[in-house]
């Protein structure tokens, strides 16, 4: 049963979800965007695999034209997981994937809210929660990019924010279960976002520990907790370590971060757009930070700078939005060009790619810094300073809530496209076996490739081309090979007569299989590799751990 101090702030962000989302439905199919149709490709290959019993799904068999493209080793697998969970109850992936994004809306922004609540008023945190719903970023991340990892971690952030609190003050067992799924959680969506959300949720952390004044015992905890996270993610980041070296990507930084600062003027407000981030200032696409939490930080810096002076907020009490201030405009400056100097220096930075990506964390801070210039303010003050925010914020994004209206497609429009299904679904064919040049432009009328003189199939048992297991009868008159037109990736068996064989690697990547003379029995099967085994073996040992420390504390 919901509790009646509930039912307001759930009907707020349900309100604030329909405002967000209320285009999602005008159009059969969903919209076009920078991303949207690589995501809508990945999470129908994805519950393919699903169907034919792969668990983890980690490769694509049928991508890279039928060559097996490990996907969900390298790319954050969780927004496909969930998605497929709206695909298994019988919907579409096109519906699946927006009702994904509908419920990653309403639960970021009720958990963002349960966070506000630790620290304000009702009122305040209604106010923020309304602050973070309609920021720029928001819209931007939905309607324009189609950057789904990134979407979801707002939603991780205000789970990770509400668990540090929760388990720092109120030394909350719960508090700590929020730490180990939302750092999970986001690590599984979105790995940058652990670099964009770490300078804020660190600088946030420190400060509560330190206003906690208390010694090493709950950063100890938040390190254990922080440790069953990295145990929850285990089966997808242990791969993507120690097997990241037998693909392409890593091998250098595709996008130059130098190219995409944004400029002062672009911060405070740059025009809407659905186009792209192009290098200089000219970009087809709004990066602004948006005026309400831009006013919000305003009016919390002069805020605090009053009552610090005439003071009326002791010492520990002001350290918290002061560091929150300095954040939000530290975060600011390092998307512009004057940052350079810190982004040489501090090489994870250059991960994030395009430093406006931090619009994520300006928006999550800022919103923040909404509630408290709130919580500040009193009598008649505050509610005009509360109705300046909510109408800047809704005229801020008056025109941003609209998809764009051509080319929207339904699934069927997705696998018409094969050149797109069944490729990579990477600008850059990044997860290529890491010797290969050429990348494939077509599929192959056969997986097996041989010199009919010399070699017969007299039987073959999958004909299907994009299995996960393949198994052929082979006649042959004298010594020779066949070419298995898949490539050479630690995850695939080779046996012959029942005997693991190591083949040589082809000149485009393939497999190469010396075939003696006489009658044998070929097959090729994805496996789990070791790294794989020992991912997944940390995962399950983390998930049982906590579902033991959930079930001891809710018997307390």
């Amino acid at each position: 049963m919901v509790k009646k101090s509930w039912i307001l702030p759930l009907l707020l962000c349900a309100f604030l979800t329909f405002f967000v989302t209320k285009n999602f439905f005008t159009h059969p199919g969903i919209w076009p965007t920078h991303d949207g149709e690589i995501h809508l490709v990945r999470s129908m290959q994805f519950f393919h695999e699903l169907e034919r019993g792969q668990f983890p799904v980690r490769v694509s068999v049928d991508q890279a034209y039928f060559r097996s493209y490990p996907v969900f080793s390298f790319f954050y697998p969780l927004p496909y997981y969930t998605s497929a969970l709206f695909q298994l109850a019988g919907f579409s992936a096109t519906f699946s994937w927006q009702l994904l994004l509908l419920a990653s809306t309403f639960f970021s922004l009720l958990f963002f809210y349960a966070w506000m609540r630790s620290y304000f008023d009702l009122f305040a945190s209604s106010v923020a929660t309304v602050v973070y719903a309609l920021v720029p970023f928001q819209f931007l991340t939905l309607f324009v990019t189609g950057q789904i990892g990134g979407y979801l971690s707002l939603l991780w952030a205000s789970v990770l924010a509400l668990g540090i609190h929760t388990t720092i003050r109120e030394k909350s067992r719960v508090g700590g279960i929020l730490v180990a799924v939302g750092g999970a959680s986001m690590m599984l969506s979105h790995a940058m976002s652990i670099i964009i959300f770490g300078i804020p949720l660190a600088i946030y952390t420190l400060i509560v520990l330190w206003q906690e004044n208390e010694k090493s015992a709950p950063f100890r905890l938040l390190i254990g907790w922080l440790v069953l996270a990295l145990g929850l993610s285990s089966f997808y980041f242990i791969p993507f370590l120690f097997e990241r070296d037998t693909v392409k990507m890593g091998h250098g930084l595709l996008t130059d971060y130098r190219d995409h600062y944004t400029t002062v003027k672009q911060l405070l407000y740059s025009p809407w757009g659905y186009y792209y981030s192009n290098p200089g200032p000219d970009d087809g696409m709004s990066l602004q930070v948006g005026v309400t939490v831009l006013l919000a930080a305003g009016v919390s810096a002069i805020l605090l700078l009053l009552k610090s002076v005439k003071k009326q907020v002791s010492q520990k009490s002001r350290v918290l939005p002061a560091g929150m201030i300095a954040v939000f405009f530290l975060l600011c400056f390092l998307q512009t060009e004057h940052s350079s100097f810190i982004w040489k220096v501090v090489v994870p930075l250059q991960y994030i790619q395009f430093p406006w990506r931090l619009l994520a964390a300006t928006s999550f801070v800022g919103a923040w810094l909404a509630g408290w210039s709130m919580q500040e303010v009193r009598g008649k003050c505050r509610y005009a300073l509360a109705a300046c925010f909510i109408t800047l914020a809704v005229w801020n994004v008056r025109n941003y809530t609209n998809p764009w209206p051509l080319d929207w497609r339904v699934d069927q429009d997705f696998k018409a496209n094969t050149q797109a299904y069944y490729g990579p679904t990477d600008i850059f064919w990044e997860l290529m076996p890491a010797g290969v040049v050429d990348a494939p432009s077509y599929p192959p009328e056969s997986m097996l490739v041989y010199e009919p003189a010399i070699v017969d199939v007299t039987r073959l048992e999958n004909q299907e081309v994009g299995a996960t297991r393949y198994a052929f009868s082979l006649s042959a008159t004298q010594q020779s090979v066949v070419e298995f037109l898949v490539w050479q990736y630690p995850f695939w068996q080779i046996m012959l007569d029942g005997v693991e064989v190591k083949p040589e690697v082809g000149q485009q990547g393939t497999m190469i299989i010396s075939i003696p003379e006489g009658e044998h029995q070929l097959t090729a099967q994805l496996v789990t590799t070791p790294a794989q085994k020992v991912g997944d073996l940390l995962t399950v040992i983390a998930a049982l751990t906590l579902l033991w420390i959930g079930v001891r504390s809710t018997r307390r």
